[in-house]
């Protein structure tokens, strides 16, 4: 019979959080700049694994990685002898679903008219980089505590 499970998940995923908080730096700066009639500068993911040109469509996957929380997930249900636990599956998931759901999003922009996508931009730019405390920083907190709460 397998041991008692055994966390996998210790820490949120990488890429995930250096989105979050990417993100949210970029809204609160977009938002000054716009609220201000400055050039407003439209948010972008995480440049690492992606050069920005909206033409390489197959590419900008590599934007949203889930690779790291993909293969923990993995890891959490491959071996019955050393399973992980059921926070693993609830955390690796959020992320994975969390991040394809903003490729979706980023996609879907990219689709709109101008004036209806700055419209219904700048709303959400302000209150996802309102604060330390916004959307970004409450989604990494929710993910942290699950990782916490679970073990």
């Amino acid at each position: 019979m397998a041991d008692t499970p055994q966390k996998k998940v210790s820490s949120p995923d990488g890429n995930f959080q250096k989105f979050l908080e990417t993100m949210q730096d970029q809204c609160h700066n977009d938002y000054q700049n716009r609220s201000h009639q400055n050039q407003p500068f439209w948010t972008l993911p995480v440049m690492d694994n992606w050069d920005g040109d909206l033409f390489k469509i197959s590419a900008i996957k590599n934007a949203f990685t889930r690779r790291e929380a993909n293969e923990k997930y993995i890891e959490a249900v491959t071996d019955p002898e050393s399973s992980g636990t059921t926070g693993d599956l609830a955390i690796t998931t959020m992320q994975i679903d969390y991040m394809a759901t903003a490729e979706r999003a980023f996609r879907a922009r990219h689709t709109y008219r101008w004036p209806r996508a700055y419209a219904q931009e700048l709303g959400r730019v302000k209150g996802r980089g309102g604060s330390r405390r916004g959307m970004y920083a409450g989604i990494l907190d929710s993910v942290t505590s699950i990782i916490q709460e679970t073990g």
